[in-house]
């Protein structure tokens, strides 16, 4: 199985000018979210899930089996993008951020 680490995937969107975080969202679920949040809450995008291996909710990680990205619409109506195959994080993180950029520029 391979693992993702979160913390790599944020440093690596932020290095792209975008803002990201990861949160603990509900029962140890690691989730990163991507760019700065609207006046209605969301961001301009989502990836995980994922778990947390540290103390207080660090060292966020995830694996390609389930490792999902996309559109934060609280509703589930867009479709993710499913990482089911490894591959580069730094390439997940150009995807990512050209999706959150697309939506910002909306």
């Amino acid at each position: 199985m391979t693992t993702i680490n979160f913390d790599t995937l944020v440093a690596l969107i932020k290095e792209r000018g975008m803002p990201a975080q990861i949160e603990q969202t509900g029962g140890g679920c690691a989730t990163i979210y991507v760019g700065t949040p609207t006046a209605d809450g969301l961001f301009q995008a989502v990836a995980g899930p994922g778990w947390f291996e540290g103390p207080g909710w660090t060292n966020g990680r995830g694996t390609f089996d389930d490792f999902c990205w996309g559109l934060d619409d609280f509703g589930g109506e867009t479709d993710p993008h499913w990482e089911t195959t490894p591959r580069p994080l730094t390439d997940i993180a150009d995807d990512i951020v050209a999706l959150a950029r697309q939506v910002s520029n909306a």
